[in-house]
Order: structure tokens, then C-alpha cells, then sequence
């Protein structure tokens, strides 16, 4: 029981998590997806792919509001899944993530549809605030050209 009567139980703390929504993590590297999970796992509701295929089979089936997506993974690349995510759910917010620092594989990502891109390795706290930020809509109007995006890079 919490200050002011308010009682708290697994199936309430569930319910909270349920609130943020699913969260997909996409990586070969399964290293990095306990990482990943251990990281965001109190944002809600954690899935994991180590492929492409497995990926937009959770995405079809689940329909996670957040991607956290790696851009290199054999197979097919971070941005075929991209591709193909924003066209099984076009609302679906992605963060990739990166080992490279390279402004051009930054704006591909962006341009394709990713609401931010972040490099590895990443601090916790970045990916944390991130997460929640894309999580609660907020998102930073930035300049894109023709059109106003929705996006930010991040540092590693």
C-alpha cells in the first residue's frame, strides 16, 4: 500500500507498463538486445528480433508503438525493415541505432521515416530519455526542407 491508500498490485503495475506500450527491439547482436531489454525494460512491454523476418512478424502481430531498430544486421539491413515497418504501421515510431558515425547513414535513416537515430555505443540516459520522449509524442520539430520532420540525432 502506497502513502494516501493507493494499493499497488502486479496486475496494477502491469496496467502501467501496458499504458507506454510495446516496445520491439531489432538486433543481431544478442548482446545488445539484453542490454536493450535491461535498459528500457520498465517502459513497458519489451519484444525481441535478432531478424528482419522476425521483426515484421512481431510488428504485424503485436503492433509495438516504439522500434528501437540496429541499421546493420545481415539479411536485411535496418532500413529494408524500416521500409517495410512504415508500411505495415506508417504511426510506428523508430529510433535506430547505429555503430556508425556517419552523417549520411544519420539521414538516410531519417528521411525514410526514423523519428531519431543514435549511435553505439549509447548512454543509458540518452537512450532513456529518448525512448520516453518518442513514447509520449513529443517530438521536436527540426527543419527538413521541404516539410517539417519529426526527428533529432542524438550523440553515442
Amino acid at each position: 500500500m502506497l502513502s494516501g491508500g493507493v494499493r499497488v498490485t502486479l496486475g496494477t503495475i502491469g496496467a502501467l507498463a501496458l499504458m507506454s506500450g510495446k516496445i520491439l527491439l531489432v538486433d543481431d547482436d544478442l548482446e545488445m538486445l539484453a542490454l536493450l531489454r535491461e535498459t528500457l525494460h520498465t517502459f513497458g512491454v519489451i519484444l525481441k528480433a535478432s531478424n528482419g523476418k522476425d521483426a515484421l512478424r512481431l510488428i504485424g502481430e503485436e503492433q509495438p508503438r516504439l522500434i528501437v531498430l540496429d541499421v546493420t544486421m545481415p539479411e536485411m539491413s535496418g532500413f529494408e525493415i524500416l521500409q517495410a515497418a512504415r508500411l505495415l504501421d506508417p504511426c510506428v515510431a523508430v529510433l535506430m541505432l547505429s555503430a556508425e558515425y556517419d552523417v549520411a547513414v544519420a539521414k538516410r535513416a531519417l528521411d525514410g521515416g526514423a523519428r531519431a537515430y543514435m549511435t553505439k555505443p549509447f548512454d543509458s540516459a540518452y537512450l532513456c530519455a529518448e525512448v520516453r520522449r518518442l513514447l509520449d509524442g513529443d517530438e521536436t520539430r527540426v527543419s527538413g526542407g521541404a516539410a517539417d520532420k519529426p526527428w533529432r540525432i542524438l550523440p553515442g
